[in-house]
């Protein structure tokens, strides 16, 4: 479910089949294919991907992206639309599922709205819905999410597809997480992941990204041991996972080993981690990773690795088709800056970074740039301004709901106040502080 401490909370991608007659329907058009050609599934994957990712696609086990797409069909000698099923209406349906999983998440939402309109049987909007849900979520908008999921949820149920049922109320907790219901997301993951330890039958990365999610919602909440215990219970099931989901699991290790204090090992996993990403030409989880790595190397005190790392990040987010990572990108780069004794600069970001917010409605992003921007302006010394930014981020949290990002902004516009010689509203901010607890 998967940043500087902005983008933790970026979703971690492993997509969801959730369509199985498409993949299905794909992936046997993708066999008969190779076939025709005399491939072997090495043979058609290299030098790309692998054999298991080859045979996981005939077998309707994965979703292919359109560069996977792409990328076979010139092996083939195939125009990409060979591998699409011929029935009129699932070419459009397809076309949604691989805007969703090549990464163009407004496109995937405009597409199932408009088959949302043509559609009348109740499996085929619970699936299109399923869409919609998954695309919000991936565009941070988890509270518009919720209600899409939820009506899916329902659907699945009433008939009685209980794979499907399990994805539903996968991408649902994944709303709830993204709007701070940690409460609800944590109680749903706790729920699938029983059904899956019991032999529920879903595919076999299931288990593995409910214990991600799950990791990821503890992190949030501050609980970084029990964290790392889901973590650790994933990284035995890392020999059944393929190239792509052991880099997600090293990403994730790396996060929890920087929120516990131990950055080496952070560093370790995290180098790990990239080195398959670019391997695999994952830009957006190399650039959210790189934006991970240079904050931890800011916090070892490394500046020039720090800039570094960011660097790649800015540079692989500018290539991306979907920009919510950019202001968190450049809110980085800002306390780069900061840390570099350049506040000139970090202010020039984070005016960049608000206008990145602003354009991809990111009010995640908006709150950590007004922190960002009052530590600037307090390091300056304008603290008649730092109180104002320390004020707008602090309502931004509070109107999110993030209790664990709202804390340490108390604080340190508390001890801003102390400084400045107004004790009693320090007092009243340390309260504040003091009576936030970890959602349940």
């Amino acid at each position: 479910m998967a940043s500087s401490r902005s983008t933790h909370r970026k979703a971690r991608v492993v997509n969801v089949v959730d369509n199985r007659p498409l993949a299905n329907a794909i992936g046997a058009n993708v066999r008969r294919l190779r076939t025709t050609a005399k491939l072997t599934q090495r043979q058609l994957a290299e030098p790309r991907y692998t054999p298991a990712y080859i045979s996981a696609l005939e077998n309707g086990l994965a979703k292919p992206s359109m560069a996977a797409l792409q990328h076979f069909a010139e092996r083939l000698g195939v125009p990409i639309g060979a591998f699409l099923p011929p029935e009129p209406g699932q070419a459009d349906r397809l076309e949604a599922d691989l805007r969703l999983a090549s990464g163009d998440h407004d496109s995937a939402l405009s597409a199932y709205r408009d088959l949302l309109e043509q559609t009348t049987g109740e499996r085929a909007r619970a699936e299109i819905l399923l869409g919609m849900a998954e695309s919000l979520c991936r565009l941070r908008r988890g509270r518009e999410g919720i209600g899409l999921a939820a009506e899916s949820v329902v659907i699945f149920e009433r008939l009685h597809r209980d794979a499907d049922l399990a994805y539903a109320n996968y991408w649902l907790a994944y709303a709830h997480h993204l709007a701070d219901n940690s409460a609800e997301a944590r109680a749903i993951l706790k729920m699938l992941l029983d059904r899956v330890r019991q032999g529920l039958d879903v595919f076999p990365d299931f288990r593995f990204r409910i214990l991600v999610a799950l990791a990821d919602i503890e992190n949030w909440e501050g609980d970084h041991d029990r964290a790392l215990a889901y973590l650790e219970e994933a990284r035995g099931q890392v020999a059944d996972l393929d190239d792509f989901r052991r880099a997600i699991l090293l990403l994730n290790l790396s996060r929890s080993y920087g929120d516990v204090g131990d950055d080496e090992a952070s560093f370790r996993a995290g180098s790990q981690a990239l080195g398959i990403f670019r391997i695999l030409e994952a830009r957006q989880e190399v650039a959210s990773l790189e934006n991970t790595l240079a904050l931890t190397m800011l916090r070892l005190g490394n500046l020039d690795r720090a800039r570094e790392f960011v660097d790649q990040a800015h540079q692989h987010t500018d290539l991306m088709p979907d920009l919510s990572l950019l202001p968190h990108v450049l809110d980085t780069e800002a306390q780069i800056a900061l840390a570099r004794g350049e506040p000139g600069e970090a202010l020039q970001k984070l005016a960049e970074a608000a206008r990145a917010a602003e354009v991809g409605k990111n009010p995640e992003a908006a709150a950590a740039i007004h922190h960002t921007r009052a530590r600037v302006l307090a390091a300056q010394g304008q603290t008649d301004q730092a109180v104002v930014e320390y004020g707008r981020a602090a309502q931004a949290y509070r109107d999110l709901g993030f209790s664990g990002r709202l804390r340490p902004v108390l604080s340190e516009w508390a001890e801003l106040f102390g400084q400045v010689g107004k004790p009693a509203e320090a007092v009243e901010l340390y309260r504040e502080a003091l009576a936030l607890k970890p959602r349940q």
